[in-house]
């Protein structure tokens, strides 16, 4: 272990890593040149970015570590839900913005506790405590991440382009109804209470913080 990152980034491309790099420069991103270097620099950081490596991924999530993981990806594949993905082209801005929103999920979110008269959100441990029943409810990364970002915005009705482009990394004009479905399955695993936890209101997502 090499101390503390709040950010290791893995490109097996050097010109994608030096764009990458430099892109991400605000962040003091970590660039690992190895795949044995990224594992071992791993358990230290926050947030880790790997490119075109679904293996490495895979070998990474597979150490159960906390970290937040976001694949930058050509082409779209089915994924498990602990990984944000970027699909390529993408724009460097759309990274930034993505980085920016994932660290400060990592470092609010283990701080972070919501306490509503329905559910009790705690960060550290990624769940939701129902008070009626006393269930305790396992969040996936993708859904800890809706989670807050409903959280962080919880002054307006956030919407399903919002989501579509902040937490899953595709463009506005693009056509899939996974938000939908995250959302769906997310109230189902929350049961009866699922929807007036999170609530459809105007055309998009809000969360019932009474």
């Amino acid at each position: 272990m090499k101390g503390f990152f709040m950010l290791i980034l893995f490109c097996q491309n050097k010109l994608i890593s030096k764009t990458f790099s430099e892109s991400l420069a605000p962040f003091s991103p970590v660039i690992c040149e190895s795949e044995e270097d990224f594992l071992e620099r791993l358990p230290s950081a926050k947030l880790a970015i790997i490119d075109e490596n679904i293996q490495l991924y895979q070998k990474s999530y597979a150490l159960n570590y906390p970290q937040t993981f976001l694949l930058t990806l050509k082409q779209q594949k089915i994924l498990d839900d602990e990984v944000s993905v970027l699909y390529k082209p993408l724009r460097l801005s759309d990274l930034t913005q993505k980085v920016s929103l994932l660290l400060n999920q990592a470092k609010k979110g283990i701080s972070t506790t919501i306490q509503t008269n329905l559910f009790v959100y705690n960060g550290a441990t990624h769940t939701i405590t129902i008070k009626e029943t006393e269930k305790n409810i396992p969040l996936t990364q993708r859904e800890n991440e809706i989670i807050l970002y409903l959280f962080e915005n919880k002054d307006k009705t956030i919407s399903k382009d919002d989501l579509l482009t902040d937490i899953f990394g595709y463009r506005e004009d693009t056509e899939t109804h996974t938000v939908e479905t995250h959302i769906y399955k997310l109230r189902q695993k929350i049961g009866d209470l699922g929807d007036k936890i999170i609530i459809t209101q105007n055309g998009g997502y809000c969360l019932n913080l009474d």
